[in-house]
């Protein structure tokens, strides 16, 4: 796959939504489902940050499972498919090139059905796992690869909510494999100044570890 040596590493836009939960469309999600993506994020992190790469899928595979329980219990919503199209893309990350193009594919048609029900939904996180893939899949005929559209999508979150970790560190990524290493490095550098958050310190300073590893800091 483009720019990854073969993987479709896909890292959830999840940051932020919980951390700004009175805003926008959230404020009426349910509580138990709130505590529900809480819960099952936090055991994403753990698998993604501090399991060994090794473990990646077996690691996964009850992240999905919990995204798809939610899924059923709460037929309606988006919330729970944009998660496990998350959880599918990071397995997809380690998976051999055939899995992961099938993940993908499914985390995409995940997402846009996440997006028809409501597209601000997690203040715009699908667009950021979408743009994600769009820029990191193979484009035709092996894939749906557009790096158009991963542009658009990137950008389109950060303008919806501008404290998403995950937007700036995804859009510098893209902006850095188009040749645009100034303002990749902007973006980067603009990414670390977003507010911390408190309730998935694994996520957050994982993330902020891979953007300091991105401007070659400590």
């Amino acid at each position: 796959m483009r720019r990854t040596q073969g993987s479709v590493a896909v890292f959830l836009a999840l940051l932020g939504w919980l951390h700004a939960a009175g805003a926008g469309a959230d404020a009426v999600m349910p509580r138990g489902l709130e505590e529900s993506l809480a819960s099952i994020y936090r055991q994403w992190s753990e698998v993604y940050y501090l399991q060994p790469d090794a473990a990646r899928e077996s690691g996964m595979q009850p992240v999905i499972a919990g995204a798809e329980r939610l899924r059923r219990q709460y037929p309606s919503r988006a919330e729970p498919l944009i998660l496990e199209a998350v959880a599918r893309s990071a397995w997809a990350e380690k998976a051999g090139k055939f899995v992961a193009l099938q993940q993908a594919k499914r985390a995409r048609a995940l997402l846009e059905e996440a997006i028809n029900r409501d597209p601000g939904a997690l203040r715009g996180a699908a667009w950021v796992t979408l743009g994600t893939l769009y820029y990191r899949v193979p484009g035709w005929p092996l894939g749906f690869g557009d790096d158009d559209k991963a542009r658009e999508f990137l950008e389109k979150a950060i303008r919806m909510n501008p404290d998403n970790l995950d937007a700036y560190f995804f859009l510098g990524e893209f902006l850095a494999g188009e040749g645009e290493g100034a303002p990749a490095r902007k973006v980067w550098q603009r990414g670390l100044q977003t507010p911390r958050l408190e309730q998935f310190p694994v996520a957050d300073e994982g993330r902020r570890r891979m953007i300091r590893t991105k401007l070659g800091e400590p």
